[in-house]
């Protein structure tokens, strides 16, 4: 669509099944989506924690915003981010269903971050592997339910920690094999 966007309140959702490209002017009062859905989970899973591999369902190649929900919760879905560019999303809903089937989130070089401010709601953040977002225009993004992967380079995400508990046993003495 090469013509002028305006979502007023609607929804408006990426359902195709090959790889889809948003661009343009994606954010402000004439550009911003009301409510964003994708549901493409079309393309390949990095190899790594990078982009090696990789083909996305969907390509921000622009900055994005949404002025309510932005939605995934189709397994497998897979997007990219345009290195250094701001995604403000009021509120999300972020749900791969599965380790199996988890959401892939990379930005587009292998170097640098994708910007990232949720100022509302986290509905939910779960069943997702991402790498190289930096969240620290605005509150932390709470991926700490024991389901993300942190692929690395993330600031001000929340992720689950292990627990680790020591005990005293007393086991012999140990001798290397000969």
């Amino acid at each position: 669509n090469n013509g002028r966007f305006i979502a007023g309140s609607s929804t408006f959702t990426l359902n195709g099944s090959a790889k889809q490209t948003l661009s343009g002017t994606l954010v402000g009062s004439t550009g911003a989506f009301y409510n964003l859905t994708i549901s493409n989970s079309s393309g390949s899973a990095p190899s790594d924690c990078e982009i090696t591999g990789w083909t996305p369902s969907v390509d921000f190649a622009a900055a994005a915003s949404t002025t309510n929900n932005f939605t995934i919760t189709t397994a497998s879905t897979k997007v990219e981010y345009n290195s250094g560019s701001l995604y403000t999303f009021q509120n999300i809903n972020w749900n791969g269903q599965a380790a199996s089937t988890r959401l892939y989130f990379r930005n587009s070089a292998a170097s640098g971050s994708w910007r990232l401010d949720v100022p509302g709601t986290q509905t939910a953040v779960s069943y997702v592997n991402v790498s190289r977002s930096d969240a620290s225009v605005g509150p932390a993004i709470v991926a700490s339910d024991g389901t993300n992967h942190d692929c690395g380079s993330n600031t001000n995400w929340t992720f689950a920690s292990l627990t680790f508990i020591a005990t005293t046993d007393n086991f012999g003495t140990l001798t290397a094999g000969l």
